[in-house]
């Protein structure tokens, strides 16, 4: 267990959950906010239309408690991005904190965030101490945040070595700071984190991370959608929109230049071309029809894809007039 800072702070926290069919995580969940050190919490539950008691459970925890709280409704299911805005539009407090519903914090995690951002008077606290709830209970450690104390293009910096990462939740943001900087949750993408991510570590914001340990309990569970299918349109969507962000602003700024930069986008165009070749659901003529609109719109090449983008060139010729996976073998020969 953490320890909690002694020196007692008064701003008000917004912790928002969206809430979509979590029945079975929900009561830890809510349970774990209500019981937090830190007093002044503002608790924002968005009702994105389940067909389960998840909200009916959560808002009877909270009946129950003496912390201030409300929910949000709204008319029909949008989506975790589009939750998670609403959630950010209706909060009154000096800090968001998003918290996702099938997950669950530490009683210290909000006053540990809060006081490294004391600390480091900075707009964004990334927590460390994220572990990972296996189906059987254990715990999994998964990765620590390791940013001190940055600003601008050090931030960015940080970002690109991943250093901080790509999800939403666990972050304490100052909410002025935040809503002036425009940034939003694109609605309707998969991995809609990593687009964010990017926007956040350019927006000039300070960033900081507050140590501790076991602060942010991720659960990992099949129905969730880090868990299902590698590869799915709406994932693909997801990463092909972070592409081009990253890919526009290479362009614009020169960030070809950059090696570390490189390696990050890099990284994403990649994942982006596995996922498209490893949708089942799609045939090899679909499959090199997307592959070809992808190379289309991100044609300015660099080092790290270049065997990429020569094999994949390849391939979308020869799948026309022989079977796939020999176009594969062929195409990869040719490329080395």
């Amino acid at each position: 267990m953490c320890r909690a800072p002694s020196k007692p702070m008064t701003e008000k926290v917004s912790i928002i959950i969206p809430v979509y069919n979590v029945e079975p995580y929900i009561e830890d969940c809510v349970r774990s906010v209500t019981m937090q050190t830190h007093d002044n919490l503002e608790i924002i539950l968005v009702d994105d239309c389940g067909s389960d008691n998840s909200m009916q459970l959560a808002e009877h925890i909270l009946t129950q408690s003496s912390r201030e709280w409300r929910s949000i409704k709204h008319a029909g299911n949008r989506g975790l991005s589009a939750a998670r805005n609403t959630g950010a539009d209706a909060a009154t407090g000096d800090y968001l904190y998003f918290l996702d519903s099938d997950d669950y914090i530490n009683p210290v995690t909000i006053e540990q965030l809060l006081h490294a951002a004391h600390q480091h008077d900075a707009d964004i606290t990334f927590g460390c101490g994220f572990v990972l709830l296996m189906p059987d209970s254990s715990l999994k450690p998964i990765w620590k945040d390791t940013a001190e104390s940055l600003h601008e293009l050090d931030a960015f910096h940080a970002y690109l070595r991943q250093e901080h990462t790509f999800m939403a939740p666990h972050r304490l943001i100052r909410r002025s700071a935040y809503m002036a900087s425009g940034i939003r949750f694109q609605e309707g993408l998969v991995h809609e984190d990593i687009l964010w991510s990017l926007q956040m570590a350019r927006s000039g914001l300070s960033i900081c991370s507050a140590p501790g340990h076991h602060l942010y309990f991720y659960r990992q569970r099949s129905t969730s959608i880090m868990a299902q299918s590698k590869s799915s349109p709406k994932k693909i969507e997801g990463y092909t929109a972070a592409t081009r962000a990253h890919y526009q602003l290479m362009v614009q700024e020169e960030l070809h230049r950059d090696p570390e930069f490189c390696r990050m986008y890099a990284y994403i165009f990649h994942t982006t071309v596995n996922m498209i070749m490893a949708d089942s659901a799609a045939s090899a003529r679909s499959q090199c029809r997307a592959i070809a609109a992808y190379l289309r719109e991100f044609d300015f090449c660099i080092q790290e894809i270049e065997s990429t983008f020569r094999f994949l060139k390849t391939y979308t010729i020869l799948a026309r007039f022989m079977p796939a996976l020999l176009a594969r073998k062929i195409s990869a020969l040719l490329s080395c």
